[in-house]
């Protein structure tokens, strides 16, 4: 819990909170089945504890550094990977698949990744599984309120807030960050191409807050 303190290596369980409060705001009856240790056998046990679940949400474990055993585990079960390293920044490692009929969503472990992935994936997975005919992120027209120096090369998720009329990017964030998202109702994801947004340029907001969607898939690209 938040109000207790952590010893010198521990880390804040800021990933759970926020995934589980979005979750049920986009109608979700959400169960936590736990906080697994960095081994092959207690993530493989949580995965066995969650298979009577529509979806299964994890984050962490599923880059590729020694203790990322995530789709290792997953995959005693039969886990389909139906798409992973995905050209995002923040966001490379999040992987989608499914086990049978069940859709599993691995999200990365740092806050501000899973929680910006997380709108992009889950919310498009929860509204498909739910059967909503309008399941399809639908931006908003915004404008640009100041400049922006982007490093192109790789499609980028910039979080910000939507006046009505403007986009301001948030003043400081960073993958691993939680502060952002107290601050951010919206986003843009910007085109690999693009490395310069002007002031006063068009962009395509996606909201954090509101349920804006289509029933027909739309560019919510900003080139």
């Amino acid at each position: 819990m938040h109000f207790e303190e952590v010893a010198d290596y521990q880390l804040y369980n800021t990933n759970t909170p926020t995934l589980i409060a979005r979750a049920q705001e986009l109608g979700c009856e959400v169960e936590f089945i736990g906080t697994a240790h960095d081994t092959l056998d207690d993530i493989h046990a949580h995965i066995k504890s969650a298979l009577d679940c529509d979806i299964i949400i994890t984050s962490g474990g599923v880059s590729v550094g020694d203790a990322d055993f995530t789709k290792e585990a997953f995959g005693a079960f039969g886990y389909e990977i139906l798409f992973d390293k995905v050209a995002i920044k923040p966001g490379k490692p999040t992987t989608v698949g499914k086990i049978e009929d069940k859709m599993v969503l691995n999200l990365p472990g740092n806050p501000l990744a899973a929680a910006l992935n997380f709108e992009i994936f889950g919310r498009a997975i929860i509204y498909a599984m739910s059967g909503a005919t309008a399941k399809f992120i639908n931006p908003i027209k915004a404008k640009m309120k100041n400049d922006l120096t982007l490093r192109a090369g790789r499609r980028t998720v910039i979080p910000g807030y939507f006046d009505g009329e403007f986009f301001t990017v948030c003043e400081h964030y960073a993958p691993g960050m939680i502060s952002p998202l107290a601050k951010a109702n919206s986003f843009i994801v910007v085109s690999e191409s693009c490395g310069f947004i002007e002031a006063g340029s068009d962009v395509k907001a996606i909201s954090t807050k509101f349920s804006f969607t289509s029933d027909t898939l739309k560019d919510f690209v900003t080139l």
